[in-house]
């Protein structure tokens, strides 16, 4: 049986990731900030198919420490996934916040953490099987590469996070040439990404997001070519 750890698991994209999955007989790891919600999505699944083989540990993207601990857990219940699917992210509109790391808060939730979980786990035990990364970017990182006025700079926060992280995986295809890398743009879906937005921007995303069912991603994952090989190739990284 393959395993899949899924970062934000307990609601949007992730959930219906974990139920995807479990359709198709994985066992599945939640990576998840709380762990209440986490355990609701467990229990919302096993109703579902009383033979689903789901856990859940904590991981908290804000937080190095909560990195390094989520390593240790994964370490101690001893279940080694062969997909790792970094769906978590946030995105905070027209105000700065600081982690207790001193970095922006969308900065190292959207990349450096998602960028040193992969990097911690390559390295571990817990991570010797990984045969698939897959990077839930955003079309937003298109932004990062032009100047961005004080008005919608709040864009720019978000961007360059999806901006550096997209880098920063197509950098790791080129390293790890075994992996299967793969950084997907889901598009307009209605998700709890949203959620810190003005209430105007909030109404316009739910209206976008239906237009497209976070399920889909699961097919499109099965559907791609070796993209991200191609695009390291062409630009010669």
């Amino acid at each position: 049986m393959k395993t899949v750890l899924i970062t934000g698991a307990n609601s949007g994209i992730g959930k219906a990731l974990v139920i995807k999955y479990v359709q198709e007989g994985y066992q599945v790891i939640l990576a998840c900030r709380d762990d209440d919600k986490a355990r609701d999505v467990i229990h919302e699944v096993r109703e579902i198919h009383s033979g689903a083989r789901v856990v859940s540990v904590c991981l908290d993207l804000s937080s190095f420490e909560s990195v390094s601990n989520c390593i240790m857990q994964l370490e101690k219940i001893g279940i080694k996934p062969q997909v790792l699917i970094l769906n978590a992210g946030i995105h905070m509109p027209y105000r700065v916040i600081l982690t207790k790391d001193k970095q922006e808060l969308q900065y190292q939730t959207n990349f450096l953490s998602a960028l040193l979980v992969t990097l911690r786990m390559l390295t571990q035990p817990c991570g010797q099987n990984i045969e698939q990364i897959v990077y839930v970017s955003s079309q937003a990182h298109h932004v990062a590469r032009f100047p961005i006025p004080t008005l919608v700079g709040f864009w720019y926060r978000y961007a360059l996070s999806k901006f550096d992280a997209t880098a920063a995986f197509l950098m790791l295809a080129k390293r790890y040439p075994r992996l299967d890398v793969r950084i997907l743009s889901p598009g307009g879906v209605l998700s709890n990404v949203h959620r810190n937005k003005p209430w105007i921007l909030q109404l316009m995303n739910r209206y976008i997001g239906k237009k497209k069912s976070a399920p889909r991603i699961r097919q499109s994952l099965s559907l791609l070519s070796a993209t991200v090989r191609k695009i390291v190739r062409s630009i010669g990284i």
